[in-house]
């Protein structure tokens, strides 16, 4: 099986394959290296993610996420200075967990907006998903046991 890693990163994510034990970073869609962690939806519910999720956040600035990575695994409590700078709606769920709240399609969790820009990466693989057998998804040093299994989860959502 295949192994990958993968920088689900603030700004930026990336992701590399190993083969034959030489890793390679896999550029996306557009052949770039890095796919920008931005997540939007359009009015018809249509997801987008990364350099097509920049290129319309200004004229969709309520249903554009970015810096999705800040909030996963954590409570709105603890997101105020994140919550002041977002141009997004942030609430909490029945536990306090931060969510997003987008005209498009309603709430989304940070998993799922995390989800997004995994899936997008895996979209560069020139192998099915199911030929991966371990996948390293990188979390800083500093998160805590909620935002490590919140990335897990998003991991999940995203089909690793």
């Amino acid at each position: 099986g295949l192994l990958v890693g993968i920088d689900l990163g603030t700004t930026n994510s990336a992701i590399a394959l190993l083969r034959g034990g030489e890793p390679s970073l896999l550029p996306n869609a557009r052949g770039e290296p890095l796919t920008p962690s931005t997540v939007a939806f359009t009015g018809d519910g249509t997801v987008l993610v990364g350099a097509a999720a920049d290129l319309q956040a200004s004229q969709n600035v309520r249903n554009t996420v970015v810096a999705a990575k800040r909030f996963i695994g954590r409570t709105v409590r603890q997101c105020k200075a994140e919550i002041a700078r977002a141009q997004y709606t942030v609430v909490g769920d029945e536990e306090g967990a931060a969510m997003f709240r987008l005209p498009a399609v309603g709430d989304l969790s940070p998993e799922e907006a995390g989800a997004c820009v995994l899936a997008e990466l895996l979209g560069a693989l020139d192998v099915p998903a199911s030929e991966i057998c371990r996948a390293v998804v990188t979390v800083p040093a500093y998160f805590d046991a909620p935002q490590r299994q919140a990335t897990l989860a998003a991991a999940r959502l995203a089909g690793l």
